[in-house]
């Protein structure tokens, strides 16, 4: 719950920015619903743009922030993501 979520997703780096992760998100949304979950949990790192952009395209809205580690970079702080369904 803190530094997961429900969903995870990883794109190679050759095939990053053609707007994968975002279709893989798109998709499997409707597949949670159909399962009976009312919303869904996404994390990233606050260094990882494209996550996030992908997470808030797709109906993201940021809970909160917390610190995974020391919290002295942008790669200590993961930010968690729902998704109502």
């Amino acid at each position: 719950m803190q530094y997961g979520g429900n969903i995870g997703y990883s794109i190679l780096p050759s095939e990053r920015q053609k707007g994968y992760a975002k279709a893989m998100l798109a998709l499997l949304l409707p597949i949670c619903k159909e399962q009976g979950e009312q919303r869904v949990l996404l994390t990233c790192h606050k260094s990882n743009e494209a996550s996030r952009r992908t997470i808030i395209s797709n109906g993201g809205k940021m809970e909160n922030e917390i610190v995974n580690g020391t919290g002295r970079n942008e790669d200590s702080i993961i930010q968690r993501f729902w998704i109502d369904l």
